[in-house]
């Protein structure tokens, strides 16, 4: 969805009935770029919105803005991997971590363990490698040109 260089309640609530509506999306969590978030912010402040009082902890201790839609609170958070100017809307119970097990990585064409160069020294690798996948990749928000 486009917010035509400015973000609001109604670009947002249209967003979430969106993916409600057409591909049976609960978004729960916004996640917004720099640039959007402060924009965001920036509008519940000149709309007389503390920002403060509708903050609340998430797990791990970061701050969220709690949004209404429906029934339910939807967090809106700053996440620094998002576009500056975009907003990404998840559903956090469609994601699921695919990976493999724990295994030590074979360096230099030898077995685990190899001496490393001028030292009495051996190294090994653990690696473990993952996907986190979306179970309805269709109701996924996005919305571009928050600012």
């Amino acid at each position: 969805m486009d917010a035509g260089s400015d973000i609001d309640d109604g670009t947002i609530t249209s967003a979430l009935r969106r993916a409600k509506n057409e591909k049976n999306s609960n978004v729960d969590m916004l996640l917004c770029g720099d640039d959007a978030y402060d924009n965001y912010v920036n509008y519940l402040r000149v709309n007389n919105i503390r920002v403060e009082e509708m903050s609340k902890t998430n797990t791990g201790g970061f701050k969220a803005i709690k949004f209404i839609f429906g029934n339910k609170e939807v967090d809106i958070v700053n996440e620094s991997f998002v576009p500056s100017k975009e907003m990404w809307g998840i559903e956090g119970s469609a994601m699921e971590l695919h990976q493999q097990e724990w295994n030590f990585a074979d360096l230099q064409g030898g077995g685990i363990f190899n001496l490393m160069e001028n030292q009495s020294v051996y190294r090994a690798l653990l690696v473990n490698f993952g996907d986190l996948l979306c179970t309805n990749p269709g109701g996924c928000v996005r919305i571009f040109n928050c600012a």
